[in-house]
């Protein structure tokens, strides 16, 4: 979305030739320290131009001045009047921490200076935006990027929701527009605020993963021009995925078939990848993976313990992964594109439909990773609709299921029980995965070695947010069973003594 800005401020009294400006239909103005805000919000650009041989106002305005441009979408830059002022201008700018951030110019590529800034990709300047409810405690940060984010809006709605890893907060948006030929009320946005690294990077793998891979109305969809950032925080904009429940309550409320939905139509882009690609499977690719998943050092030592001293765990999480580790460098798998980061609350049912959010930890990996990941999250994970005094049933159906006698297997379970529990609500769909498992066309040892590499993995991550302190308290108590059952799968993988 274009944007109306094209004032050039100039900070300093080193003469400018307007001509260049003028030329490419930029307005020139001279300021002062501090910049009005009136004015930041009609700017494209803050010029800084002193005498020859002078840096003291350069330094000032790298150190006060960038900021607030910044934090405003407009460029920075500096015009160096000779070389050997470039040079030092040069060495300041590295100095305050901002190549990234700022432009150098000689006085003679004012043409080229002119040409750039008219060029620029302007991001929206902060906007007369009431946001609601009052009460909301936000950041500056926060408060700017959705002012600028919304700028074309007369007042916002702000519901937090759950964070995803990357991010700091995440919102939903509800907008009201001061012009629209349609009306004034759109439908709801999603904001993620995160760091500009970390939000660019989810950007980026967005746009080369999720745009021609994922089916457009299963996923959410980036709003481009309201993406925006700061010096210190980027927000990513998109629209809400509406009237979609999550999966654990989609599953517990006996639909069935999503799982499949998920795997052979919303990631059906990734998973056929590898057979497209003619690929073969990839020696020593596999013990990186594993390697870089889980992370033992990590796990919090008051979990290892309680393994250990109530569930049963009987070996060292360090040589479970050295165990795993060493049995991985020896299998072959496959490599495709996968989510990264395939847990319950990632999945949103509308319908007989999985869609698929937050594309932050996408990557390349074995197609067995996202079934693991997502079994590790389904079977061990905690929410509002679990009963808090349930983990001996819940451990009993765990047993069941991971059951090493006479052998482990990754069979899919059977759905007919002679007395229906609490958890039956679980076996279609992990009797889904593991058929969607069986079509991964993989080394059975490689599907056992993913398996307890994410379970493991799941032992470290952070316990679930959740309101009642017994539920807390049961879902810690899941977090150390997977490491238990990391340790069975394992040891049917490796002989007694390589654990020892």
């Amino acid at each position: 979305m274009g944007m109306d800005r094209d004032l050039v401020l100039i900070v300093g009294e080193g003469e400018i030739d307007s001509t260049p400006f003028l030329e490419r239909d930029l307005k020139i103005e001279r300021v002062a320290q501090p910049i009005p805000e009136n004015l930041l919000k009609d700017a494209r650009a803050v010029l800084i131009a002193d005498f020859p041989g002078k840096f003291t106002l350069v330094k000032e305005c790298y150190g006060n001045l960038l900021s607030q441009a910044y934090d405003n979408g407009l460029t920075f830059v500096v015009i160096a009047r000779s070389t050997k002022d470039h040079a030092q201008i040069v060495a300041i700018r590295e100095a305050a921490h901002a190549v990234e951030r700022s432009s150098v110019f000689g006085i003679g590529d004012l043409k080229r200076t002119a040409e750039d800034i008219r060029r620029l990709d302007i991001s929206p300047a902060k906007g007369n935006v009431a946001i609601e409810p009052s009460h909301l405690i936000l950041s500056y940060d926060e408060r700017l990027l959705l002012q600028r984010a919304f700028h074309d809006c007369e007042s916002i709605y702000i519901e937090p929701l759950a964070g995803g890893k990357a991010s700091l907060s995440v919102f939903r948006v509800h907008a009201r527009l001061k012009q629209s030929d349609v009306g004034p009320h759109p439908l709801p946005f999603f904001v993620k605020i995160a760091e500009p690294k970390l939000a660019d990077d989810e950007k980026s793998k967005y746009h080369a993963y999720a745009e021609h891979y994922i089916p457009f109305n299963l996923r959410p969809n980036l709003v481009g021009w309201r993406c925006v950032r700061t010096s210190m925080q980027s927000a990513l904009v998109g629209n809400f995925v509406g009237d979609a429940i999550p999966l654990r309550k989609s599953l517990r409320a006996g639909q069935c078939g999503t799982i499949f939905s998920l795997f052979e139509t919303t990631l059906r882009g990734f998973r056929l990848q590898p057979a497209a690609n003619h690929a073969v499977p990839m020696a020593d690719f596999l013990a990186g993976f594993v390697k870089g998943r889980i992370q033992a050092s990590e796990i919090p030592p008051e979990r290892t313990d309680y393994a250990r001293a109530t569930l049963g765990l009987s070996t060292d999480p360090i040589d479970l992964v050295n165990a795993l580790y060493s049995k991985a460098k020896k299998i072959k798998c496959l490599v495709g594109p996968y989510h990264g980061d395939l847990h319950t609350g990632n999945i949103m049912i509308r319908g007989g439909d999985a869609i698929l959010i937050d594309f932050s930890s996408t990557d390349q990996g074995p197609l067995t990773a996202d079934p693991a990941a997502l079994e590790a999250s389904l079977l061990f994970g905690t929410d509002e609709g679990d009963v808090p005094d349930s983990f001996d049933e819940w451990r009993s159906f765990l047993d069941e299921i991971y059951q090493t006698e006479p052998s482990f297997s990754l069979r899919p379970p059977i759905l007919f029980e002679s007395q229906p529990g609490r958890f039956s609500w679980l076996r279609r769909p992990l009797r889904e995965l593991r058929h969607v498992l069986l079509g991964c066309d993989c080394d059975k040892a490689e599907a056992e070695i993913v398996l307890a590499a994410y379970l493991v993995r799941y032992a470290r991550l952070p316990i679930e947010d959740l309101s009642d302190e017994k539920l807390k308290k049961l879902a810690f108590s899941r977090h150390a069973y997977a490491l238990v059952i990391a340790e069975r799968i394992i040891n049917e993988l490796c002989n007694k003594s390589t654990l020892q």
